[in-house]
């Protein structure tokens, strides 16, 4: 057997050489045929590159594209979308920036309008609707930052915009939405500006205003959520027809909220206000307001009502002392109105630990609580 395997070997070496002497030509052949991926391509479609519109679709605010007029430094007189390229400043007689046309974009991207003596508004419109303004700031102007209260203008919608030493209004438009901003030093102690407002409908979000020497913050037919006020001459937040939620007003040297026209303000914080924590007028129009949930502390006065036709539920009104005396008033209601049971608080309890203890001292759903 040993014999026939050895009479084999020759044969096995010249069967492997002919294949790999097979394999080696079919690879050269393989390498000689044209390769697909190395072939040349077509010339590039001539639509694949953009123009210089495409890749800036917006227009940039200058004396070519938005001239200006008597009135005003720059005029948006056609829909489309805007952005600064550098500071706005403001010249005696005119506002900044007037928006004359409907579905206007306007991109201050991070720049500043800056108003000089005898300036009139920094952004304004006497009619567009459908305008949104975003991102940047509004300053020092003689009239309002933003100043956009015709009837005819709707449809607002203002994010991200700070104004600040306006001698009037620093934001304040008819109807729309003003998100994200924030008001300050704004108006002057005899004028009728308001640091953020809206006039008939809209919201008012994550907004805060301080230091202004009016209102902080007003809102006729309007919700407004998660806002805080701190800080102003006059009242803090004040609604008309309106929704007040998770908002805050600290240290206005009126009242924190003043609410009327059957508005409803709910889970609020009101806290070192110079009069009341939240505050209904006497008018008979101002009733009809929905009072609950809300904290008020430390005010001069807590929730004071003046009118009837209102109701009061479910707050807890603390520590609200009158400058004249030293006893607590944390509730001043008229009669004629639905009041929860005010329930005075024990705040001499045991310490609670575990799952039992404590106790408000009712199981009313509607109560108020005070101390």
């Amino acid at each position: 057997m040993r014999a026939d395997l050895y009479r084999c070997l020759p044969r096995l070496a010249t069967f492997n050489a002919c294949l790999f002497a097979g394999i080696a030509i079919a690879t050269q052949a393989q390498a000689q045929l044209p390769n697909p991926a190395l072939a040349p391509t077509a010339p590039p479609d001539n639509n694949v590159f953009k123009t210089l519109d495409q890749v800036e679709p917006r227009t940039p605010i200058n004396a070519d594209n938005t001239p200006g007029n008597a009135g005003a430094v720059f005029v948006i007189s056609s829909p489309g979308s805007y952005y600064l390229t550098g500071n706005v400043t403001g010249v005696s007689g005119k506002h900044g920036i007037e928006i004359s046309s409907d579905d206007v974009t306007l991109d201050l991207s991070g720049f500043q309008l800056k108003g000089v003596a005898g300036s009139l508004s920094g952004i304004s419109s006497a009619g567009a609707t459908n305008a949104r303004i975003i991102n940047g700031t509004i300053r020092g102007w003689g009239k309002s930052g933003i100043s956009a209260v015709s009837s005819f203008v709707v449809g607002w919608d203002i994010r991200y915009v700070r104004a600040e030493g306006n001698a009037d209004s620093g934001i304040e438009i008819f109807n729309g939405t003003i998100a994200h901003c924030h008001a300050s030093a704004n108006s002057t102690p005899t004028g009728s500006g308001v640091g953020i407002g809206v006039n008939a409908g809209g919201a008012i979000l994550f907004c805060t205003a301080s230091s202004n020497n009016r209102d902080g913050i007003s809102a006729t037919i309007a919700a407004v959520t998660s806002c805080a006020a701190r800080s102003n001459k006059r009242d803090g937040i004040v609604g008309a027809n309106s929704t007040l939620s998770s908002c805050a007003a600290h240290g206005n040297e009126r009242n924190g909220f003043t609410v009327s026209f059957g508005s409803r303000i709910d889970r609020c914080v009101s806290q070192f206000n110079d009069r009341a924590g939240i505050y209904v007028g006497s008018d008979a129009s101002e009733a009809r307001n929905h009072i609950t949930g809300n904290s008020v502390i430390a005010n001069n006065r807590g929730i004071e009502v003046d009118s009837k036709n209102n109701v009061i539920t479910g707050n807890t009104s603390l520590d609200n002392t009158p400058d004249s005396g030293t006893t607590d008033t944390d509730y001043d209601i008229v009669a004629g109105n639905l009041v929860g049971t005010v329930v005075k608080l024990n705040m001499s309890s045991s310490a609670v630990v575990g799952n039992t203890g404590g106790g408000s001292g009712t199981t009313d759903p509607y109560a108020n609580f005070s101390n």
